[in-house]
């Protein structure tokens, strides 16, 4: 236990790559803590069933994109990776990276 809270303790959640590293580890343990089959409690929705139902939906810069159970925050984040990917304006980055409303869990 010492060895994640030091691990957790070294994030600064200045990049992507930082938060998702949060991310899989709060998923792997959800994943790990079930017994008799069970998750305590907590449904896991593995990423690439995340990332299929994000390439369906297809959100854009605008939309509004709500992560009703946000436990790791899943979907909040590839769908930020989703729209990051395409050509985007400078207003259109601005507004992905500052508008509250266009990303938000629970």
């Amino acid at each position: 236990m010492r060895d994640a809270l030091e691990y957790i303790d070294q994030l600064r959640f200045r990049s992507q790559q930082e938060k998702h590293q949060l991310s899989h580890l709060y998923e792997a343990k959800i994943k790990n803590m079930g017994n008799a089959g069970r998750n305590g409690g907590e449904y896991y929705t593995s990423r690439p069933l995340i990332r299929a139902i994000i390439q369906v939906v297809k959100p854009q810069i605008g939309d509004r994109i709500y992560d009703r159970a946000c436990g790791a925050a899943g979907f909040l984040c590839e769908s930020y990776d989703y729209l990051r990917q395409g050509h985007l304006t400078t207003k259109q980055l601005e507004q992905l990276q500052f508008d509250k409303c266009s990303l938000s869990g629970v």
